[in-house]
């Protein structure tokens, strides 16, 4: 009886830690992805580059065919062209469903971003959609190796800045 109790309460805490250690991991995945989505905003693109792996790739599909990009310094390069002329950027980001298997992750998660353009007939523009990301455990940080959005809709629809 006493090995049995003796087994019952390492089995709990090796249990209980590895649920521990996976609130962490989850916890520390929803933390990366708001600080990139911070950095994004601030427009600080070569922070934003960091939080990538370096052979990153993002699919983005705005309702027609899927963007697909590849390496990191693509996908912020595009960014850097497409945000540097918005005032203002606002990403909020919610409902992450996470799964952790070792130094690898999933998250799904919903997003909503604000563009501000005062030169624009309707200066606010909202994308609302959805993400699906990849992130690799490298030493104490987690990187994204995938990022991809389904863009479920722009309100109003997108014009070019004057």
């Amino acid at each position: 009886m006493k090995n049995f109790i003796t087994l019952l309460i390492v089995g709990l805490s090796t249990s209980n830690l590895s649920f521990a250690n996976d609130l962490q991991a989850k916890s520390e995945i929803t933390e990366t992805i708001n600080r990139f989505m911070q950095k994004v905003d601030q427009k600080k693109f070569d922070e934003v580059e960091q939080s990538f792996t370096k052979d990153a790739t993002s699919v983005s599909v705005f309702g027609g065919q899927p963007i697909e990009t590849k390496t990191a310094k693509v996908i912020v390069d595009g960014w850097r062209q497409g945000l540097t002329p918005v005032k203002a950027v606002h990403h909020q980001v919610s409902n992450f469903l996470t799964q952790v298997e070792g130094k690898k992750a999933r998250t799904a998660f919903y997003g909503m971003a604000t563009w501000f353009r005062p030169e624009n007939a309707n200066p606010v523009t909202w994308f609302v959609g959805d993400y699906e990301a990849e992130l690799i455990k490298v030493g104490k940080d987690w990187k994204i190796s995938k990022l991809d959005y389904n863009n479920k809709f722009v309100n109003p629809p997108l014009t070019p800045s004057k």
